[in-house]
Order: structure tokens, then sequence, then C-alpha cells
């Protein structure tokens, strides 16, 4: 199978649960999108399981484990979703909580950076690691 295959498949899937939802289930598009992925994965795990191979269940899973995905996701993916996020964006709504989103981004960062990794630092200290404060805060 190759990766146009791949990719025609995993659009077909989309393309088939979005109209779905759309049509009868109403439901947030990221929910209904988890659900399709738990169902076709469970789906291609049944189908491995009960037919003999080589069937279609076998094939996608072997093209899928053939997959860099770190290449994939970095390098293919993670460009087109950002920009798919950015263009649901409302930008006057954006510039009315200007303030709320830069505490969130500078001061909830922060804190969030000293609780975490002062907590990971005291617990490695605790189990007897030796793991220096300045590591545990990148963490």
């Amino acid at each position: 199978m190759t990766a146009f295959d791949l990719v025609a498949a995993f659009l077909v899937i989309v393309g088939i649960t979005g109209w779905l939802n759309a049509r009868y289930f109403h439901l947030p598009t990221a929910t209904i999108m988890v659900i399709a992925g738990l169902l076709s994965g469970g789906l291609l795990l049944v189908e491995n399981a009960l037919l003999p191979k080589p069937n279609l269940a076998s094939n996608l899973i072997a093209a899928i484990q053939g997959l860099n995905f770190p290449q994939t996701v970095l390098q293919y993916m993670l460009g087109l979703l950002l920009f798919a996020g950015a263009m649901q964006v409302n930008l006057a709504e954006l510039r009315k909580r200007t303030a709320a989103i830069f505490t969130l981004a500078t001061v909830g960062v922060a804190a969030s950076t000293g609780i975490v990794g002062v907590g990971l630092w005291l617990v490695a200290n605790g189990l007897g690691l030796a793991l220096p404060l300045g590591w545990a805060l990148v963490f």
C-alpha cells in the first residue's frame, strides 16, 4: 500500500464521518473525529484478528507502522493543523480578551513551570536522584 493509498483511506474516513456528523449526530468536530479514529482502529484490529492474512487491515496496519511518525507530524501535518486552527480564530474576540490571553500566556506558563519543575525536583531528590533544579524546570 502506497502513501497515496493511505492518505486516500484516511480522507475517506474523515469525509464520511464529517458527513454523518453533519447529517445525524451534530457533535463537536473534535469529538466525532476521535470517535471515528477509535472505531476505525478497533475495526482494523478486529478484521486483522479474524480474517486470514493478507487482508486490507493487515496492509493498512503495515503501511501505518512503516510511517516515520515524527517526520509525518512535524513536516506534513503540523502546518495544516496550525493553519486550520488559525482560520477558526475570531479576531474580535481575541482583541477583547487580550489581557486574559497575555496573563495566561506569561503568568500561567511561569506558574506551571515553577510548580511542575519544583515538584519534580523535590520528588527526584526524595527518591535519591541527582536532578538539578534547572533541568527539572526545563521539564
